[in-house]
């Protein structure tokens, strides 16, 4: 020991402790062998959530809460795309970096929200005419120190509701916002289309335009195959991508899904739910040897891994029979 130098004593206590760590961890895993009864009754669920350690708890409490299994997979589910979400200017990249995207796809509103479209458009135009009005007071060299003044008062009611009436102030926020801007009922088209793109804000992508047959049974087969979902599926299977809010972080990106390089992956979740629901992806399921229950609906999700939240989508498209469940 006195020969021992003393620069390397720290790296020594360091592997030391983390073996000790790591030994307990595994006996107290180990203890618990056989402790579970094995059974293959068919479960309510399959919950996929992304490969993340944010996602992690709260699958261990889903899983306490019934009969539901939850899973791991990458975020983007396996399908890179090119996303434009509705009422948006700009398509993104929801894969890994390493990977790009093939096809387009786009969210769209629902066949029967016109009039919802219509309350959502004028509420959008006086939205979009304030934020560029305060934009162009706050940047004016006049104007920028009276708007200070005019609206310290409702900047400081925001600053104690969001820091000390955190809960009130979101429900009140929420309901302004849905009371202003009608929300509209959307939906992932994920059909391929030889014609024109959708009339949609932005430039044109000069990717294709939605996914074959063929390549929505690929993606399907393949995402299924990976997270070893072969037999006794559920009534439901969830795609529950993640993401995170923030109202001022640099590293913004760093709350959302890596494997969606840095965006929500909600899309993609959306995208293979419709996918894995159409007849005739089933059928060339099938015919490959992965035949699905009739009864299995695939459901789309998003965890808010800021505060735990989960919104389901599409769930206008849930048969009536599983409407309780």
């Amino acid at each position: 020991l006195d020969a021992f130098p003393a620069e390397r004593h720290a790296p020594v206590w360091l592997e030391a402790y983390e073996d000790s760590y790591r030994d307990d961890v595994v006996r107290k895993i180990t203890a618990h062998r056989g402790t579970l009864p094995e059974t293959s009754e068919r479960p309510l669920a399959q919950v996929a959530f992304c490969i993340d350690v944010r996602s992690e708890p709260f699958r261990r409490h889903l899983e306490q809460a019934g009969p539901i299994e939850t899973l791991g997979f990458a975020g983007f589910f396996g399908i890179p795309i090119s996303h434009r979400g509705f009422d948006t200017d700009e398509s993104l990249a929801l894969c890994p970096v390493l990977l790009t995207p093939s096809n387009a796809l786009f969210e769209l509103p629902r066949p029967d929200q016109a009039d919802a479209l219509a309350s959502y458009a004028s509420g959008s135009r006086w939205k979009q005419f304030g934020a560029q009005l305060f934009h162009d007071l706050k940047h004016s060299p006049v104007a920028s120190f009276l708007l200070v003044d005019a609206l310290g008062l409702f900047f400081s009611a925001r600053l104690l509701g969001k820091t000390m009436l955190r809960r009130p102030y979101r429900t009140l926020v929420e309901g302004l916002r849905r009371w202003f801007v009608s929300p509209v009922a959307t939906e992932i088209d994920v059909g391929a289309d030889t014609g024109p793109p959708p009339k949609v804000s932005g430039r044109p992508t000069e990717l294709p335009r939605g996914v074959t047959i063929e390549e929505q049974a690929t993606f399907v087969e393949n995402g299924l195959r990976t997270m070893g979902l072969t037999e006794n599926l559920g009534r439901f299977v969830v795609l529950c991508g993640h993401g995170g809010n923030s109202d001022n972080n640099p590293y913004y990106a760093a709350l959302h899904c890596g494997a969606c390089g840095g965006r929500p992956g909600d899309p993609n979740a959306r995208s293979f739910a419709v996918m894995g629901n159409s007849l005739d992806v089933r059928a060339r399921l099938a015919k490959r040897g992965l035949a699905l229950p009739e009864d299995t609906w695939f459901l789309a999700g998003k965890h808010d891994t800021n505060s735990d939240r989960v919104t389901l989508y599409d769930v206008e498209d849930v048969p009536a029979s599983h409407h309780d469940d």
